[in-house]
């Protein structure tokens, strides 16, 4: 009965280890070359199906050392498709250090940098709409070449 115990031990762990990761979507988009206008809304749609999981967001960016700030401040939201947001964040990106030094990685003057956001819950399954903006003072951020968005299952969400 211990060789059978052990066989299924190594079997339990054989089939976790072939589960797949956590991520449920990934993409970017293309900036125009003029850089990120003010009010242009970046917008995906995925399926989304577990509402008993917490869901958590990643904001990724590609960008060159031609962009003017340290930071990069961005508006998420989520909602059904043809309906409102059921969540709305705002999430600060800290692109440099306060010497200016580019943080993420990077490769010649280009840089890519993550940055993790928070968690959230959805009400039913179906496909959702994940809008992202940003809320900087500048009308037009020269230097962002490509914004993503990630999400991830992050856990039960009954367990918080």
């Amino acid at each position: 009965t211990a060789f059978v115990g052990m066989v299924l031990v190594a079997f339990m762990l054989i089939a976790t280890s072939c589960l797949p990761s956590g991520k449920q979507f990934h993409s970017y988009r293309s900036m125009p070359s003029c850089g990120w206008v003010w009010g242009d809304t970046i917008l995906f749609v995925t399926p989304l199906s577990d509402s008993l999981t917490h869901y958590r967001y990643t904001i990724e960016v590609r960008h060159d050392n031609s962009y003017p700030f340290r930071q990069l401040a961005v508006a998420f939201s989520v909602n059904p498709v043809d309906e409102p947001a059921i969540y709305s964040d705002t999430l600060t990106c800290q692109l440099s250090n306060d010497q200016g030094v580019w943080q993420g990685q990077g490769w010649g003057n280009l840089f890519v940098s993550t940055h993790l956001g928070h968690t959230f819950t959805i009400p039913h399954s179906g496909s959702y709409m994940l809008s992202l903006s940003h809320i900087m003072r500048q009308d037009t951020l020269p230097g962002i070449f490509n914004v993503g968005i990630k999400i991830e299952t992050a856990g039960d969400a009954y367990q918080e």
